[in-house]
Order: C-alpha cells, then sequence, then structure tokens
C-alpha cells in the first residue's frame, strides 16, 4: 500500500511541475499577445488580455506553492518550464487580434485539461485543498476561454 501511495503521489508531483510549466507558458503568451495587439478593437483586447496576464501571473505562486507543500522542487528556469510545458511556443512574429484570441482559446484549453488530469491525480492521495485550489483554476481558465471566445466573435 505504501509504496503505491508513493508512486500516485510522484505522479501527483510530475503533474504539479507539468502545470506549473504549462501555466508559465500561457502566461507569457498572454502577457506576449498583450503587447502586440492591433487594430480597431486594440483597447478593449488590450484589457482583457492585462486581466488575463495578471491573473495567471498571480495563479504561478500558489502552483508553486502547492508543490512546496507536497514536499517537492517547483522547477525554476526558463528551459525546464518549457519543457515542462503542454503548450507549444507561439510564433514572435506578429499576428493578427482573431489569431491570438484562437491561439488563447487554444491554450486555455489545454491548461484546462491539464489541470483536470492533475485534479484528478489529487483525488487519488486525497490532497483535498489541492483538489480545491485545482477545482479553482479550472473555473478561472474556463471563464478566460469564454472571455476569449466572445471577443473572437466579433472580430
Amino acid at each position: 500500500m505504501s509504496i503505491q501511495i508513493n508512486t500516485f503521489m510522484e505522479e501527483l508531483i510530475k503533474s504539479m511541475r507539468e502545470t506549473l510549466g504549462t501555466a508559465f507558458a500561457l502566461y507569457v503568451m498572454t502577457h506576449g499577445y498583450h503587447w502586440n495587439i492591433e487594430g480597431p478593437d486594440f483597447y478593449q483586447l488590450h484589457k482583457l488580455l492585462d486581466d488575463q496576464y495578471n491573473e495567471v501571473w498571480e495563479s504561478l505562486d500558489s502552483i508553486a506553492e502547492h508543490l512546496r507543500t507536497l514536499d517537492a522542487y517547483a522547477p525554476q528556469s526558463m528551459q525546464r518550464f518549457i519543457e515542462l510545458s503542454q503548450i507549444p511556443e507561439s510564433d514572435p512574429s506578429p499576428i493578427a487580434p482573431r489569431e491570438m484570441l484562437i491561439n488563447l482559446i487554444k491554450a486555455n484549453e489545454i491548461m484546462v485539461a491539464v489541470l483536470k488530469d492533475t485534479l484528478h491525480k489529487a483525488e487519488e492521495v486525497d490532497e483535498q485543498g489541492l483538489i480545491n485550489f485545482l477545482g479553482g483554476r479550472i473555473e478561472a481558465h474556463q471563464k478566460h476561454r469564454w472571455m476569449l471566445r466572445a471577443s473572437a466573435k466579433r472580430i
């Protein structure tokens, strides 16, 4: 039984690191698009992306702290974040606002999938505080996705 619990805990830690790497990539993508958005809807989209990248930024510390409560170290190098992220790096060249929003919708869908996978692993070891936290993160990214979809329809 102890070996099985340790295996489940190791899988949870691995998944939490992936969650942190993926969230960091989403933050970088959203912030970069915030800097580079242009067009007639500039102000509204600039503000939307500002709200979203700040919300994701605030979550990074909590994700890392939850890793530490599992007695594990959080990754801290750019290379490691890139390796852990499930979101592919985005092209740095200028793209249309609608394409930015579509990329962010997809990135938030990936983030939700990673969070749900991590949540299931947290349930296996009965980490109730982490389960609650992950549920809140899923809800936040579903809201981001909804706002991006609604914004993309008018462009």
